[in-house]
């Protein structure tokens, strides 16, 4: 059955639980030493998990999920993915159309988790347009930005502006209907000005449309971007937004997709085995081989959330490391699958004896525990079976 989000998702769940509580409370002090620093903690049903931040960076994981799916009404696609073309097809944009008091009261709770992963260094990765990042900043957007999101409309427009100045004839064939309405990001139809319906747009008047479209278009989403600032600024100062370019926020907020080798291992840390390791050799040659994707997989099955900090300052900003402890377990290490502790980014590693044994136990463990529960048996069985 799909997901009813409104009542049914995470995301619900969690607005409906911690919406009212005084934004004072998601505003803890930085505990010392290696206790976790979490805004709330996350219980989960059904699963024998072991400490707060696991679940704590799973959840934001996973609402970021649930927001970019289609039962969603925040979030569309680009227009671009509609149609095939241009840039961020695989990119979202707030919903223009999402505006009744309950979804922007969520979109608010949105900008208030923003503000909680920001502080506590976890992790929302939702794959928003650099538009939308831009509008939370009040970076002046332009032309190109439209174009990022919807290559026709910005093709469209800018041929209209084209136009010699004082071009006489007849719009190109495509404009030769088009009246002072334009259609938003989720397929709905606004218009320009007062009984813009009944406007054709001419060769006369082409300068107002465009610019009329182009402000239309561009502040489609300010409503849904003045609730996720209002939901920023109860948590942090919404001054420190000002600070910021679009990227400096989008990496805070979610991390970076791409996740480098080099910068993972100068900040992981070895209890009970050496660097130098044969294995931990192997490892890393092996992790310098994975795609993106299995990258990301093996950050969250050790970690409970796929994206790393973006640089060294910002390992150094939320003290985030890696660690690699030895396996302890008596018996032939190819037997066994390593396992992890996500609460505090910790894998157990078996010293395997190839490579290729090395990275058939670690994709498989990737790749087939998809909860946290310590009793999945990756923690504590030989998983050797699934090879007979």
């Amino acid at each position: 059955e799909p997901l009813d989000f409104v009542s049914d998702s995470q995301f619900a769940t969690a607005y409906r639980q911690l919406g009212s509580i005084s934004p004072f409370e998601f505003r803890p002090v930085r505990p010392g030493g290696t206790e976790p620093f979490v805004a709330f903690e996350v219980k989960t049903e059904g699963e024998n998990v072991v400490g707060l931040a696991g679940p704590y960076r799973q959840f934001f994981t996973e609402i970021a999920q649930e927001v970019m799916s289609d039962a969603s009404p925040l979030l569309v696609p680009t227009p671009n993915r509609k149609y095939g073309t241009g840039e961020c097809r695989d990119l979202y944009l707030l919903d223009p159309g999402a505006v009744s008091a309950k979804l922007l009261a969520m979109f608010e709770f949105l900008g208030r988790l923003f503000a909680i992963a920001m502080r506590t260094g976890a992790q929302v990765p939702l794959a928003l347009a650099p538009l939308v990042w831009k509008l939370l900043v009040k970076e002046p957007v332009t032309l190109h930005d439209l174009k990022c999101v919807d290559h026709y409309a910005a093709a469209a427009l800018d041929g209209l502006r084209s136009l010699e100045k004082d071009f006489k004839g007849a719009l190109p064939q495509e404009l030769n209907d088009q009246k002072f309405t334009v259609m938003l990001s989720d397929g709905s139809v606004r218009e320009l000005k007062p009984n813009g319906g009944e406007i054709p747009v001419t060769a006369g008047n082409r300068f107002e449309y465009v610019k009329l479209a182009m402000k239309e278009r561009l502040g489609e989403q300010n409503v849904q971007v003045s609730a996720i600032c209002k939901g920023i600024g109860s948590v942090i100062p919404i001054q420190l937004l000002n600070l910021m370019t679009w990227r400096d926020l989008e990496v805070r907020v979610c991390g970076v997709n791409e996740i480098d080798a080099q910068i993972l291992k100068r900040h992981t840390k070895y209890s009970g085995v050496a660097a130098d390791a044969p294995h931990i050799q192997l490892f890393w040659e092996m992790f310098e081989e994975f795609t993106q994707e299995q990258r990301r997989d093996f950050v969250r099955f050790c970690w409970a959330q796929e994206r790393l900090p973006a640089n060294d300052a910002e390992f150094e900003r939320t003290k985030t490391r890696f660690q690699i402890k030895a396996s302890v377990r008596e018996g032939n290490a190819d037997d066994f699958l390593p396992s992890a502790d996500t609460c505090f980014f910790n894998l157990t590693l078996p010293a395997y004896s190839s490579k290729e044994i090395m990275r058939k136990k670690i994709l498989y463990a990737i790749e087939q525990v998809t909860t946290m529960d310590k009793d999945d048996g990756v923690d504590n069985d030989n998983m050797g079976m699934e090879e007979e």
